[in-house]
């Protein structure tokens, strides 16, 4: 992972856990990329691309974590990575608890 634009996950820790990994691409400019996927994203395990799904050299360099402002103020993160996976990955709550209280 590496350091996005913004200011939202500012504990965020080098790297994450994605079992079904979501990137986002073509983001607006009411939208802030808060987390980026590594040049080299995957550290273990495995990930190859699919049928209509795409591995790690499509996720390189794209946002992992993004978050936003409505014109009514409404504010939201998106993750997608999975910070809540089983419950357990290892100094992920952190950066669920700053986007809580981001959002609030």
């Amino acid at each position: 992972m590496t350091d996005g634009e913004g200011d939202v996950l500012d504990r965020a820790p080098g790297q994450s856990f994605v079992y079904a990994p979501l990137w986002f691409t073509g983001l607006g400019e009411s939208v802030t990329a808060e987390q980026r996927y590594a040049r080299d994203p995957l550290v273990s395990g495995h990930w190859r691309a699919g049928e209509n799904v795409g591995g790690p050299a499509e996720a390189a360099g794209e946002a992992s974590v993004v978050s936003g402002v409505t014109d009514g103020g409404t504010r939201a993160v998106l993750f997608g990575t999975e910070p809540m996976f089983r419950d357990h990955p290892k100094g992920l709550y952190a950066q669920v608890a700053d986007a809580v209280f981001w959002t609030s």
